[in-house]
């Protein structure tokens, strides 16, 4: 090797060594007490309850990260798959992206996590909180009636927020609720009710904490009457009124009932009756419709009552009225009404069948439905505060009711003979519920 090329060769390896002592001595400058973020995020700022849409990066929260070295970003704890930050490490300034799903709960949710620079944990961690959604307490149902003899009913709770109940009025020991979870509670009337009048109190659900103002009011009644049915015993997948039956749900027509269900006796020569929870619908799209009740076992002899029910029209979730107003009852077999509530008519006369099938004509009253008569989807959505309106309630008085007897509800312009279609395919929907007989 000749002189001039062994200097040259010196000379790159003094500066390749110096620029490798330079590196070294630059990383060694940086301190871990030197080392320092930065997340220029408010202290203030809450992600929304709606959430940030993962699904496309663009939409994310931008925020600026300031750091001197190589940063990672870790969580501090679990339950955090809630959110999602991108991305979780990266060197020096840049951008970070927070994305988060909807907060269904009426209640703040925090995520904390700690940033690392060049591998040295930072002490102070960094706190994300995303907004609460706004708090509801809904229940199925508004009223709970129990028969005479007493028994449980369950009431459907959605909710996103925490709740306590309590019973109170002078005849809240004669009721017991309890819940094992946080969508249902069961309420039971603790006895037989011998003291001769209604038995009531009222069940208060209450949001716990900072949801204390929002409540729901459900009046407990145990009747002192001979039968009582509230149709608590018929399930439906269709929705209150059908207005958001799912795919795939649909309501259930009479003939298809369980036998179970059959066995409670409610019948239907047109068959167009269906099953909702907690309450009958009778009638369909062009056509009304027929119910009768059950023989009353609990009647013994001959016997004067008063017959009453709560029966409401059918609006759509547009808040349109069926075309049909009114409807009919009448009394198949021993019976003869002898008065009516004020809504009611007496004098109608409608053809039905008996039990051998026979034609028979039976004196009626003429309900006309009035304001406070029909479903509210604007007003009441959930279908539940509708039923303990006043204009909802109708009774008959009969004398001679046996155990025998049956009452029937028509609907519709249509007669038994024709399945009691309507004239220009006019609708006429009914739904009844709290059918009661009180011996008098």
């Amino acid at each position: 090797m000749n002189t001039r090329n062994f200097i040259r060769h010196i000379y790159i390896a003094v500066i390749l060594s110096g620029i490798w002592i330079t590196s070294c001595d630059s990383d060694d400058a940086i301190s871990a007490d030197s080392l320092y973020y930065n997340i220029e995020l408010s202290s203030d700022y809450l992600i929304p309850s709606k959430g940030i849409d993962p699904t496309s990066y663009g939409n994310g929260k931008k925020v600026i990260i300031r750091a001197n070295g190589h940063w990672t970003i870790e969580p501090v704890g679990d339950g955090m798959d809630w959110i999602k930050i991108y991305p979780m490490e990266g060197d020096d300034d840049g951008w970070l992206r927070l994305y988060a799903d909807e907060n269904t709960r009426a209640s703040e949710r925090t995520a904390e996590y700690r940033i690392s620079i060049n591998g040295v944990p930072q002490e102070e961690t960094v706190t994300i909180t995303q907004a609460p959604a706004q708090p509801f307490l809904n229940t199925s149902t508004s009223a709970l009636t129990f028969k005479r003899i007493g028994g449980e009913l369950s009431v459907s709770i959605d909710t996103n927020v925490d709740w306590e109940y309590t019973i109170e009025g002078s005849d809240a020991s004669r009721f017991v609720a309890t819940s094992s979870d946080m969508a249902s509670l069961t309420v039971k009337a603790t006895g037989v009710n011998e003291t001769g009048v209604d038995i009531s109190a009222t069940l208060y659900l209450r949001g716990t904490g900072d949801n204390s103002s929002v409540n729901r009011v459900i009046s407990l009644t145990q009747l002192y009457a001979t039968f009582f049915d509230d149709f608590s015993w018929l399930k439906s997948e269709a929705g209150v009124l059908g207005w958001k039956i799912a795919t795939g749900k649909k309501e259930v027509r009479i003939d298809q009932w369980s036998a179970e269900e059959k066995e409670h006796g409610w019948t239907s020569l047109s068959t167009w009756l269906y099953s909702r929870t907690g309450f009958i619908k009778f009638g369909k799209g062009g056509y009304g419709g027929d119910v009768a009740s059950p023989c009353i076992s609990e009647i013994s002899g001959s016997a004067d009552v008063t017959v009453s029910w709560n029966a409401l029209g059918y609006v759509t979730d547009k808040n349109v009225h069926d075309d049909i107003d009114y409807y009919f009852v009448g009394i198949l077999g021993p019976g003869n009404i002898t008065g009516t509530g004020s809504n009611g008519t007496s004098g109608a006369t409608f053809i039905y069948k008996d039990s051998d099938g026979e034609s028979v004509t039976l004196n009626a009253v003429r309900f006309e439905l009035g304001a406070g008569a029909w479903f509210d989807p604007v007003n009441d959505p959930t279908g539940t505060e509708v039923w303990t309106s006043a204009a909802s309630l109708f009774s008959i008085n009969v004398e001679g009711f046996t155990s025998e007897s049956r009452v029937v509800f028509v609907i519709g312009t249509g007669s038994v003979d024709n399945a009691y279609q309507n004239s220009n395919s006019k609708n006429s929907r009914l739904f009844v519920d709290n059918f009661k007989i009180v011996e008098n």
